[in-house]
Order: C-alpha cells, then structure tokens, then sequence
C-alpha cells in the first residue's frame, strides 16, 4: 500500500470514498460502537488487499465530503489501535500504520490509517455492537461500504483475493518456516553489520572504563547484545533519528530496548554522527545500565546486562549464575519488533532488508533456569561449557511481525543449544510471546 507524502497528502486534499478508501467522522475510542465502526473498516480493508481510513470528515449537504469539526477533541495512538483494538477484535492480528497529515489549505491535520493487505483472510473474535459480529468476515463492497460476502461470488472473489494479495510474502513466509537457511553463520554475517558491532562495542568499553573504578567491572558477570542494519536506509538528520527512535519505542514490558528517556540527566545525546545513551552512570545495575547507539545510515546496536543478577538471590538455587530462556526469548522478541517500527518510522521502501547478531557473554557453566517455572519449567540440567555464543538472522522488515515466532526461534536456537544442546519448539515459543503480549505488569 502506497503511504507516500504525495499519496496520503492527495488523500487529505481531496477526500472521496471508493473501496480502498474508507472516510468517516472523528471517532471517540471509548465508545464502542466507534471502536467496532472502526474495526469493520480495518479488517475489510485488510481482507480486500489493502487501503486507507482517513478520519475527520463528514458529507454536507451537497453531498462533499468537508472536514468535521471535532467537537471530542479525539486523538489517536498508533500503538493502542495496534495492539489493543486490532488484537482484541481480529484474529489474525495485523498491523496499521498512522500518518497525520496536514492538508495543504491549513485548516485541520487529518489522522490517516494506512491498511496492509492480508494474505490470509481475518475474521472478526468477539460480538461487539450492531457493527461486529463474531466468527465473520468483512469485505469492501460496492458502495462503498464494509460488510460480509452476500453472493457465493463475492466469497469466491474474497478468497482468491487473499491468495493474491501480497503473494511474495506469503511465499518468503512459507519458506521461513521450513528453511533454515535464513540464520547464516558468523562466518557470512554481513561486513557492515559486523563493522558496526566492533566499533559499538569499542565505545562501549570506553564508557565504561570512565565510571568510578568500583563500577568499572559492572558487567563482567555476563551481558547480551543485539546489533542490527537496515540495508538502503537514509535518515537526513540526527534530529529525525531521535525521532524515529522516541517513535519506535515498545510497550511490551516496562524496559523496552532501545528507550529514549526524556530527563536531563539520562537522555540520549549526539556523538559523532551517531546518537547514543548511556545509563551505566546513574548508579543501576547492569540490567538496567543500558548502553546503545544509532546512525542515519539504520544501525543500531545495545548492550545490557543480565536481570536475571538483579532477580532477588531466594529465587536461585544456591545463588549460582543462570540464563533464563524465557527472559532471551522475551527480550529478542522485543529487539526485533523494534526492527519492524523502526524501519516504519524510518520510512524504508517494501521489501527492505536487515541482518541483525544475537551476542551473549559471560555464560560459562551458567545453567538454564526459569526463573518462574510455572510457565515453562526447564527439565534437567542444561549448562554451557561456552564463554560467548553469536548467531545471526537476516530477513525482511515487512515480514517481522507475521513471522515474529519463527524469527525468533531462528536466532534464539544457536545460542540455547550452547546449553548441553538445549532445544525447544517453536510451539514453545509461540507461547512465550503470547504470555508477553499480554503481559500487563512491568518489569518482568
């Protein structure tokens, strides 16, 4: 779907409904008859191959569409129609990006929600108003409006719509699952991404070694990285890059990689033609003594320290040093959701690339251990007889959230199997990210 600057400032400029294009008034999320509104919208548009949803219009008498005045003062979030509306409504989950775009004659600044196509056909879960209806399929019709197949026509044209749309990704789907091929080894890791790395962890040390010497040696027990590149990218300033990334944060539990504190003290700050931030001097422990970096060419890098050291000591067996698989599973996840936003934000072309390396040191006869066996209990004793393990993962941006699981799996396995050939399914994985998704406490 085309969310170009031309393409979506047309769309504000001159409004018109057709079956990829959805207009409709300002919407108060806490009314769930808007909500359902909505989402019958979304998921059409979904299930048609994609489209827009402009929001702040409304027919005058002449039957123009004219902007509303919005008399709720409404405003919208990304990130809550993503990962609460859409979640709670359509299975399968899919993914809408938000403009805000001003129209060229000044007078209002219109929300535009832009629709990938699905290649699997999405279906409504729950009852909602006179708008939902659970276990149903919504399609743009002639009108144009949103609303189930009426003929055994348009089910036929649905579904083969489906097969169609997108039809490269769901063939790059397929052959993530069954292929293994997508996690090179160290020795093919790209030059640039492991160039990268080197001098991320160079300036790293150096920041260390200009803490107080009691602190000097605050993650020596152990820590984890995770570098990646995006391939073609092209940020103008340090300013719009700070913005992609203040963009791109996550709220998948209370830390997220790659956060952009706002207070004086903690906030990220230029260096070279970098932007980087550096929490190791505020006295925390490694777990949260972040250090990570970012470039306008799309390379990131992150260093972090093990929380499972800052776990309360009576929640470890003798207090000895354990990896949590829950916890890895967990934070890569993360990583490469923030992958995904951060290539959005950064408005990188469909079908752009990344290569990004997993990298965890200091796990020399460190045990895996769930730190919460009630959800996934480790069963025998699994130790690394290791130092440091890497893998890597390359792939398209695109792609990430479809495919998180596999993706995840993928590059997580290499390491976990360091542990006297620790193995987990992808089914186990499946589940952990559920659990994260709908983790509501913080600091996990």
């Amino acid at each position: 779907m085309d969310d170009s600057k031309k393409r979506l400032q047309e769309l504000v400029d001159n409004p018109r409904e057709d079956l990829n294009i959805e207009l409709k008034n300002w919407l108060d999320f806490s009314k769930p008859e808007h909500v359902d509104d909505l989402m019958k919208a979304l998921m059409a548009l979904a299930n048609h191959g994609g489209g827009y949803v402009l929001l702040g219009f409304e027919k005058n008498p002449a039957g123009d569409y004219v902007v509303a005045a919005n008399v709720a003062g409404s405003k919208y979030d990304q990130d809550l129609i993503n990962m609460s509306l859409i979640r709670r409504n359509a299975e399968p989950a899919f993914h809408c990006q938000l403009y805000f775009v001003t129209r060229t004659l000044g007078d209002a600044i219109i929300p535009v929600l832009v629709v990938q196509g699905s290649f699997v056909p999405i279906r409504c879960k729950r009852d909602g108003t006179k708008h939902l209806k659970a276990n149903s399929y919504y399609i743009r019709r002639p009108g144009p409006c949103s609303e189930t197949p009426q003929t055994g026509q348009e089910w036929n044209e649905f579904i083969a719509r489906c097969v169609r749309a997108n039809r490269s990704l769901l063939v790059e789907a397929v052959r993530l699952v069954i292929n293994e091929e997508n996690v090179p080894q160290i020795d093919t890791a790209p030059t640039g991404l492991i160039d990268w790395k080197q001098r991320s962890e160079q300036r790293f040390v150096q920041r260390v070694s200009e803490l107080p010497l009691e602190r000097q040696n605050l993650f020596d027990p152990g820590s984890y990285s995770f570098s990646y590149v995006l391939e073609g990218c092209s940020i103008e300033s340090l300013v719009d890059l700070l913005k992609c990334l203040s963009e791109s944060q996550g709220s998948e539990s209370g830390f997220p990689p790659w956060w952009v504190p706002t207070s004086q003290s903690l906030r990220p700050k230029p260096f070279e033609d970098t932007i980087e931030c550096w929490l190791g001097e505020d006295g925390l422990d490694a777990a949260h003594s972040d250090f990570w970096r970012a470039s306008r060419t799309g390379e990131l890098y992150l260093r972090r320290g093990f929380q499972e050291e800052s776990i309360a000591s009576s929640r470890k067996e003798n207090n000895e040093l354990v990896i949590d698989p829950l916890l890895l599973i967990w934070r890569v996840a993360e990583c490469l959701l923030h992958i995904e936003r951060f290539a959005l934000k950064a408005e990188m072309p469909e079908g752009s690339m990344f290569s990004a390396q997993l990298e965890l040191t200091g796990i020399k006869d460190r045990r895996l251990e769930y730190l919460n066996a009630g959800y996934w209990p480790v069963r025998g004793t699994f130790r690394s007889s290791v130092t440091e393990a890497r893998s890597e993962l390359t792939g398209r941006c695109e792609l990430i959230g479809t495919n998180l699981v596999e993706f995840t799996h993928s590059i997580t396995k290499p390491i976990l199997e360091q542990f006297d050939f620790f193995d987990f399914t992808l089914d186990d994985v499946r589940k952990q990210i559920e659990l994260m998704r709908n983790w509501k406490t913080r600091g996990y």
